[in-house]
């Protein structure tokens, strides 16, 4: 299974002070026990997540990227193309969804053939799906309603 897991979940795996933390570091380490299962990010998300953990959190520079590069030991990252951009500025343009920023995670994510996004954000997750990809938050693969 591919999962890619969206910022805020690779933030809670950083940072175990965020409200849904435990529940995301929980889930997270029972399902990467299974070899089959492969992590991906968004390539986006590694700016986003420096700028958070240090400007915002005032996190130490060196410890941050210190820890994202322990994490991305195991969660690769998906990088964007132009196809990918063009084709999130027309769903966006067609009112398929009104965050552009996820409209790129999404078809980057579709090209990469992830199978699940996980993701803790309400409006992702009342779109539910997305092509292929379901899009579930840790508590609902936990609980079983990935299927």
């Amino acid at each position: 299974m591919n999962f890619l897991l969206d910022t805020n979940i690779c933030l809670d795996l950083l940072d175990r002070t965020r409200d849904n933390a435990s529940d995301t570091a929980q889930w997270y380490l029972d399902t990467e026990e299974n070899l089959h299962n492969r992590f991906f990010l968004f390539s986006d998300a590694i700016t986003t997540m420096f700028y958070i953990l240090t400007e915002r959190k005032k996190i130490d520079k060196q410890m941050v990227v210190h820890a994202m590069q322990k994490m991305m030991e195991e969660i690769e990252p998906l990088f964007f193309d132009a196809h990918d951009t063009r084709y999130a500025f027309f769903l966006f343009n067609e009112k398929v969804f009104d965050d552009l920023e996820d409209l790129l995670m999404l078809q980057t994510a579709y090209r990469h053939s992830v199978d699940i996004l996980v993701t803790q954000d309400r409006k992702l997750l009342r779109l539910k799906n997305f092509e292929s990809i379901k899009i579930l938050s840790p508590k609902d693969l936990t609980e079983g309603r990935a299927s």
